[in-house]
């Protein structure tokens, strides 16, 4: 008898990749699975599978999604977007997404937050679809976190600036796709995030600099965002010694087990640091284009409102030890 056919739409792969593999490994003892990539979304119809997983519901899967709906396919979202939400902008998707789940068997989300927000937004018929699931991404988190920690890196500078100088394309391009996707935000919304990030990053790289002069001894380590463009981080490696990049291939958990500090701007990954070394990172509060940000942010970081308090506290070599990490339940 022959298996039903699982197809995984792969979105990022340094990013997804091995988080989908833990995935695929439980799934075929009872299915055949088929990774598509994201960009290469047609084969779909050449695998004609059972179902089809995809990472998001929103616009940019939306023609494929009611396409899998009129061939019969079931259609699941396995999402990939959510927890906390730095620019309020998931808040917002959450009005398209909740549309959109006419065309979806099944929504499994993997943080009770999201679940609890989109379920407040979706149509009462609609409920039974969301499922409250986890993630493979927080399976692969905990498995990391029982690998031995190496302490190779000294500081480790976290970028998370992809819209403002994306790897791919174009500023305009990256602005006038968000502007379409997400037409339901006020226009001046997306221009202040837009103006605040571009602000926030040459304050990033001022504190980098800063850093690498005060700790020349230090192995200083830049892992940049998947989608963000390198080229001003590589110009900072050819001018500081001690300054390297994180290699595209290698994955985040990997990179964060073996580092001692994290500082970072707002960024989620704060978080998975937290939980794989049970301290809090650093995230300077100084920034002259201040973005709101939640108060979560303070259960994984410590704000630092100056950049030589900063300084100091790397001095000092403090870790800022979390005594009971339960950043995934917080209410």
């Amino acid at each position: 008898m022959n298996k039903k056919k699982i197809c995984l739409i792969l979105d990022n792969p340094r990013r997804d990749l091995k988080a989908l593999l833990c995935l695929t490994i439980k799934l075929l003892k009872n299915f055949d699975v088929f990774i598509v990539e994201q960009y290469n979304k047609r084969e779909i119809y050449l695998i004609n599978p059972d179902i089809a997983i995809f990472q998001t519901g929103r616009i940019n899967n939306l023609n494929e999604i009611k396409n899998c709906k009129k061939l019969g396919i079931v259609v699941c979202i396995l999402e990939s977007e959510g927890g906390y939400d730095a620019y309020g902008i998931i808040s917002h998707t959450h009005k398209e997404i909740s549309k959109n789940l006419k065309y979806i068997d099944y929504f499994f989300s993997w943080g009770s937050q999201n679940y609890n927000k989109l379920k407040n937004r979706a149509s009462k018929k609609f409920l039974k679809k969301i499922k409250l699931t986890g993630s493979p991404t927080s399976d692969l988190l905990f498995y990391y976190k029982k690998e031995k920690k190496t302490n190779k890196i000294d500081i480790l500078f976290n970028s998370s600036f992809p819209l403002i100088d994306p790897k791919y394309g174009s500023l305009r391009d990256t602005y006038v796709s968000f502007r379409t996707d997400l037409k339901y935000i006020r226009k001046k919304i997306i221009e202040n995030l837009f103006n605040q990030l571009r602000d926030n990053k040459k304050s990033f790289i001022d504190l980098i600099v800063s850093i690498a002069n005060e700790f020349k001894k230090k192995k200083i380590f830049i892992r940049v965002h998947p989608f963000e463009n390198k080229l001003e981080y590589l110009n900072l490696k050819k001018k500081y010694k001690n300054i390297k990049i994180i290699k595209d291939e290698e994955s985040i958990f990997e990179t964060l087990n073996k580092s001692k500090q994290l500082i970072h701007f707002n960024c989620t990954t704060s978080f998975e640091f937290s939980i794989l070394q049970n301290k809090k990172s650093l995230m300077p509060n100084y920034f002259k284009e201040h973005i709101k940000y939640n108060k979560l942010i303070s259960k994984s970081s410590h704000l630092i409102n100056t950049k030589i308090d900063l300084i100091n506290l790397i001095k000092k070599n403090k870790k800022f030890n979390i005594k009971n990490n339960r950043l995934f339940s917080i209410p």
